[in-house]
């Protein structure tokens, strides 16, 4: 939004437009080898980061231009190299190239739509209802829900 990565509202987990890009960052921590066993707390703390993995999936919508990904590259990545040091994975990725590890985030909701996403303004003006503020003329879509034959892998995509 304005040239910025914004945090976006959990209601619009899994949504996704052609026209914006993504950052999603994701902490996973694995459980530790059977062969290590733990000796006391003070260890533990270390084993932990030991198991951190953290992995940055980038999406690029189809219609969306370079910029969003100079962007983090020059701004974002810079901050979470810092934060996360060894530890960090990058994955970009474009629209409908989504891996199963990252599609299975979404529990099988995973909307692309055609175009922007609204604008902070617009969405508050949309749920106050403002006189003044005309919805755009929404015309009924066509979506087509795709799959590989596992929960994981399906998306729904505007055609």
């Amino acid at each position: 939004v304005g040239k910025k990565f914004v945090h976006l509202p959990e209601d619009e987990k899994g949504q996704f437009y052609s026209q914006n890009c993504y950052v999603f960052v994701c902490r996973y921590l694995y459980p530790p080898d059977k062969d290590e066993e733990v000796s006391d707390e003070s260890d533990e703390d270390e084993e932990e980061e030991d198991n951190l993995e953290v992995i940055v999936y980038f999406w690029e919508g189809r219609d969306a231009n370079q910029l969003g990904w100079l962007t983090f590259t020059f701004t974002l990545q810079k901050n979470l190299e810092e934060m996360f040091a060894d530890k960090l994975v990058i994955r970009r990725m474009k629209q409908q190239q989504e891996g199963e590890k990252f599609l299975s985030h979404f529990d099988g909701n995973f909307i692309i739509m055609n175009g922007k996403r609204f604008t902070k303004s617009q969405r508050e003006k949309i749920l106050n209802r403002e006189e003044s503020f005309e919805l755009p003329k929404r015309e009924p879509i066509l979506l087509q829900t795709r799959s590989t034959g596992s929960m994981f892998t399906t998306r729904t995509v505007q055609v």
